[in-house]
């Protein structure tokens, strides 16, 4: 799974992270090459932890463990966008997650909205 971020309207590859769990990878990311033409194919909710509910800080890790199971290949490309939402704290003081979309993509010139083995998408 390949994460991107989205600058001035486009989506771009960049480089890891030094640390997938525990680093945020759309702060200040260091942009490689523009992403090829995709096509958006899906969308997943994502949570975070934060330790403070003003700081989204989305780890490539919880990104791709939101992702799911029928996407989780090499050639899907994924944003994430939010925070939608977040737990809260008033009802659940131990609860500290945001709430986000993943939104998934594939290459424009794939033929498959359908990542089942066999589709010609999986």
């Amino acid at each position: 799974m390949i994460p991107t971020v989205r600058r001035n309207g486009k989506l771009w590859l960049i480089e890891p992270p030094k640390s997938r769990d525990r680093h945020s990878f759309i702060w200040d990311p260091v942009l490689r090459e523009e992403a090829p033409p995709l096509r958006q194919v899906a969308t997943a909710v994502s949570k975070h932890t934060f330790g403070y509910i003003g700081l989204f800080k989305p780890s490539i890790q919880e990104c791709e463990d939101a992702m799911p199971e029928e996407w989780r290949r090499d050639d899907i490309y994924y944003e994430v966008v939010g925070p939608q939402g977040a737990d809260d704290l008033n009802k659940a003081p131990n609860c500290r997650h945001h709430w986000a979309t993943l939104i998934i993509y594939v290459l424009e010139q794939s033929t498959t909205n359908d990542p089942r083995p066999g589709s010609g998408g999986g």
